[in-house]
């Protein structure tokens, strides 16, 4: 049976990740590893680390330069399995995931990758409008509404060949660029000619990500926009694909003022004015 390597990239964060380790617990296949990749200044996790090492592998990385990307990437160097997954450290996984993951890969050889769907508590789709019945293989306008590098496994020969994260994508970058990175590595698969397909029973938990609108909520909102505008942009998106991006959060923002909803609609301001800056302002990486 093939090892499954497990990187979780976490920061200012320990009841959720404390619950995503006890749901491991219930996993009927445990030919995994995990990689928690920590970069917290203190030793904070040693403790909750230590009391579940005896019951799976974990691997501890510490360092101390911040960012998503940055992070998934010193683990992808430290991974030992043949499928890679990168779970969140505030999401958790239903009993029998990893075994239905395998068994995915197993049945299908021609699959390179998969991606599942993620929901909230209530069982509601988190962070994106993931489709709940339609599966099959992504293109390059479908995957927008797929991805979150939650539900993204991938087989190992596709990590080798795609290579590492984009590092001036995503939380703690450093860059005006917030998000987007989980929907620029499948694409950049994709354009390799690898082969993803959307499965959405494969459920992994994920909260939403805004649950009021606040002054992080509002950062966040311009900052995932301007991801999503320079990957639009990298990937040579047709026009009408980029005025859809535009005209979303215009709409929603207009809708939500028209309801009195002054500070929702001006975090979808905010969104259409990251994507607006994120397409328009911005040198090509050279990888692409």
């Amino acid at each position: 049976m093939p090892k499954i390597s497990l990187i979780t990239a976490t920061v200012d964060r320990t009841s959720e990740l404390e619950r995503f380790l006890s749901k491991l617990e219930y996993q009927d296949y445990m030919d995994f590893e995990l990689i928690v990749v920590d970069q917290n200044p203190d030793e904070r996790l040693i403790p909750m680390l230590n009391s579940f090492s005896d019951r799976f592998e974990i691997k501890h990385i510490r360092t101390e330069k911040r960012g998503v990307s940055r992070a998934r990437n010193l683990g992808i160097q430290q991974a030992q399995g043949e499928i890679i997954t990168f779970p969140d450290d505030d999401c958790w996984y239903p009993p029998g995931l990893l075994q239905r993951v395998e068994q995915e890969f197993d049945r299908h050889p021609e699959f390179d990758g998969i991606i599942g769907l993620a929901l909230d508590e209530a069982g509601r789709p988190s962070m994106k409008k993931f489709p709940r019945r339609r599966r099959g293989k992504p293109d390059k306008y479908s995957v927008w509404t797929m991805c979150n590098t939650s539900v993204l496994f991938f087989r190992r020969h596709l990590v080798e060949s795609t290579g590492l994260f984009n590092e001036s994508l995503g939380v703690g970058s450093g860059t005006p660029w917030g998000a987007a990175e989980d929907v620029e590595y499948p694409l950049r698969a994709m354009r390799k000619g690898f082969c993803l397909y959307y499965e959405p029973a494969i459920i992994v938990g994920h909260p939403q990500p805004v649950k009021k609108v606040d002054e992080r909520a509002l950062r966040r909102a311009y900052s995932y926009g301007a991801g999503l505008g320079k990957v639009v942009r990298d990937f040579n998106y047709p026009l009408w694909f980029i005025l859809y991006q535009f005209l979303r959060p215009a709409g929603a923002s207009f809708f939500w003022l028209l309801m009195g909803k002054k500070p929702r609609a001006y975090m979808h301001f905010l969104t259409l004015k990251g994507r607006i800056y994120g397409w328009s302002h911005q040198e090509r990486d050279n990888e692409l």
